[in-house]
């Protein structure tokens, strides 16, 4: 996965209402996760209080500076009950300065903070602090993370006490955990790439029981004993499928001379528990072009389950979820480029009620331009374009779509933009606000019941309806650019838009 090396600079906070007072910036509901479910399907069905209507008044509330690269999109949890018995909304982010914070999202203000360590790399000249995503678990009020040291923490959401940690990785010269963390049916799943591409170094997906405390599977992405190397990068990590109890992954290349054995630069589908079940090499060439994606899960009416991941030269593959070892039923040509700046990078976005997936590619590609693009799943469940909005060049965010909006990050364009998610109009852009160049992908949140990660699931948790304003954050990157990082705070002006 050379050439693409990330940190990401700041985080940038959303609130859909506030009033006189000091605004609970998301009362209604949590975002818990990448991705916002362990599908990772960007899309927050629950959001009813910023859309269309109302999304152009953002404008900055605050900003809190956490002195470090930030690297992590925000989660949120609400109504934390502090020990002085407040409740609160918490974001919580960390930095590449080992630094893990809770921030309160109404004030600004830093809760709580801790140091989990920071990994130097003299392969790559640089240290590695918290990069990955943490997954919130709200029955136990705990936040997992992964710190620079290599260890997985569970932390109290109100206090950052330690209530578990797990060894992961040992080697943090050579191994480093990028991807956001996922929890579902009580495992703990930790993605773990390299820090430069420098060997040795095993890719692979460990798995930790949050009841026991053990560690109950291990899958290497080249074997426990094969040529080493492969990986998961994208900042999701993996994506699972709750209903089908499995996992699929977007890898990056093994130190093989065929780059992809036995399970690098390919789309893998594994049990719960870390068996292969399928995989599939698309025929990437040599040199480069691994995925630095996760893959997104969606079903449309109609359609069988599918998914939809690119690779850095700028393929958009699109698999049957079912027969992945069939290979793709539909290959696009998007922009993309070996040089991470360059490069499609990150996830799609679905919002199933109207067949639209969202994808942001870096640069043109036929009749494919640069920026946000919207595709229709068709009635042959193939993707057709639908609409394209521009909006940056080179490496851009991952979109998020939430109440009818579809949000980016611009990357070098220092914005964040909102579009009509039916027909691609801008509807607001963050202007100066940003402080640095932005990468990673928004977070929205927003009142009412937090729903399944797909349609025949109980929900995990249902808040109290309605009076709760939204939350959107976004984490900034610079590649090796920026060494400070932001929290910051937008709230709308005037009414709020009603369901």
């Amino acid at each position: 996965m050379q050439g693409f090396r990330g940190a990401l600079a700041a985080v940038v906070l959303t609130a859909a209402w506030a009033a006189s007072a000091v605004p609970s910036v998301a009362a209604g509901g949590d975002w818990p996760t990448y991705g916002y479910a362990a599908a990772r399907s960007a899309f927050n069905p629950s959001e009813h209080a910023l859309g269309p209507g109302n999304v152009g008044s953002l404008q900055q509330l605050w900003s809190t500076d956490l002195g470090g690269t930030i690297n992590t999109q925000p989660v949120l949890a609400s109504k934390v009950r502090l020990p002085s018995g407040r409740d609160a909304d918490l974001v919580y982010a960390g930095t590449e300065k080992g630094r893990f914070a809770a921030v309160d999202a109404g004030t600004g203000e830093v809760v709580w903070s801790r140091h989990l360590g920071v990994a130097m790399s003299p392969s790559c000249q640089e240290g590695y602090g918290v990069t990955d995503t943490p997954v919130l678990d709200r029955p136990s009020e705990s936040v997992y993370v992964v710190g620079g040291d290599g260890a997985a923490y569970e932390l109290d959401l109100a206090t950052g006490a330690t209530r578990r940690r797990w060894t992961i990785v040992s080697d943090t010269e050579h191994e480093h955990v990028w991807s956001g963390l996922s929890l579902v049916g009580g495992l703990l799943y930790v993605p773990v790439a390299s820090t430069c591409d420098i060997t040795p170094y095993r890719g692979r997906v460990v798995a930790v029981s949050t009841s026991t405390g053990k560690e109950v599977a291990t899958w290497y992405v080249t074997g426990r004993h094969g040529p080493g190397g492969g990986g998961i990068w994208g900042w999701g990590g993996i994506a699972i499928d709750r209903p089908a109890n499995a996992i699929f992954a977007a890898t990056g290349n093994s130190t093989d001379s065929s780059e992809h054995a036995p399970y690098g630069e390919r789309v893998v589908r594994l049990t719960t528990k870390l068996h292969v079940q399928a995989s599939q090499h698309p025929k990437l060439p040599l040199g480069d072009d691994d995925f630095g994606a996760t893959p997104l899960l969606y079903q449309v009416k109609g359609c069988p389950r599918q998914l939809a991941v690119g690779a850095k030269l700028g393929t958009f593959y699109v698999y049957d979820r079912d027969r992945i070892g069939h290979g793709p039923v539909q290959t696009i040509k998007l922009g993309g480029g070996a040089d991470g700046d360059n490069s499609l990078l990150g996830n799609a976005a679905v919002w199933p009620a109207k067949r639209l997936i969202y994808v942001v590619t870096p640069s043109d590609a036929g009749r494919y331009k640069a920026g946000m693009l919207a595709f229709h799943v068709t009635s042959r469940c193939r993707l057709a374009l639908a609409w394209h909005a521009g909006g940056s060049t080179r490496l851009a965010s991952s979109p998020t779509v939430a109440n009818g909006v579809v949000y980016y990050s611009a990357g070098f364009s220092d914005r964040l933009i909102a579009f009509d998610a039916t027909n691609g109009k801008r509807l607001w852009t963050s202007g100066s606000a940003l402080q640095g160049h932005d990468f990673n992908a928004p977070a929205v949140t927003g009142e009412g019941r937090m729903e399944e990660d797909e349609p025949g699931l109980p929900p995990r948790l249902r808040p109290a309806p309605g009076g709760g304003p939204t939350l959107a954050g976004s984490a900034q990157r610079l590649d090796r650019r920026l060494a400070g990082g932001v929290v910051e705070l937008f709230k709308p002006t005037g009414r709020r838009q009603r369901p």
